[in-house]
């Protein structure tokens, strides 16, 4: 598996390591930082290594500048383990210690997006939703929570070259995580289409979550 940062998501390609439950390294040379090394086992990141940073630094790093060319090397071991937490704790840990979405608009930023936050899911018609309403696996919506630190009640959807559609979200246990249920009649308001793939980021309701 190969690509590059920037046309790849990073986030997306680490949730993708995990849920296939991988064991290998992902290699990225960076640009600024060199070469930079995450070393999973079975979908776990155990060990990170980038010049002199061996931990959730090395991440932090990659998510902030998401630049460089990356390669996944299936099998390949970690010299060590430096990292004891789950993966969800460790993406939560990174993602809390990235900038505040004021500090990046003021660079012409959105940490929304550059923080990894935003997914691509294929959208399905829910009979039983009405109106404008849309439909979330409820793990995803508080991985969210977690992230943001706020309750998250409505989502954007983005088109290629669209403008951005905002609907009231509610969750769904039994949905999985690559898949966006729609109300019918959302779904032919907007000119959207079953099994389409859109762009789907989380709307805050500025309001702390509920511990």
């Amino acid at each position: 598996m190969r690509g590059t940062l920037g046309l790849f998501n990073l986030l997306e390609l680490l949730q993708l390591l995990n849920s296939s439950g991988r064991t290998g390294a992902l290699l990225v040379n960076h640009p600024r930082h060199g070469e930079s090394r995450l070393y999973f086992v079975k979908g776990r990141i155990v060990h990170a290594a980038q010049r002199n940073v061996f931990d959730e630094g090395v991440i932090y790093n990659l998510l902030r500048d998401e630049r460089g060319e990356f390669d996944f090397q299936a099998g390949r071991t970690a010299p060590e383990e430096s990292i004891a937490l789950g993966f969800d704790a460790l993406m939560f840990a990174v993602l809390k210690m990235l900038p505040t979405q004021a500090q990046d608009h003021s660079e012409g930023k959105d940490t929304l997006e550059r923080g990894g936050l935003g997914l691509k899911l294929r959208l399905q018609v829910g009979p039983q939703l009405s109106g404008h309403r849309v439909a979330l696996n409820v793990s995803l919506l508080e991985r969210w929570e977690l992230a943001l630190d706020r309750k998250v009640k409505r989502v954007r959807l983005r088109l290629e070259g669209s403008e951005a559609i905002i609907l009231s979200v509610q969750d769904d246990p039994k949905l999985d995580t690559k898949t966006l249920l729609i109300s019918s009649e959302a779904l032919l308001y907007h000119g959207l289409s079953a099994g389409q793939s859109v762009r789907v980021r989380p709307e805050t309701e500025g309001k702390p979550a509920k511990k």
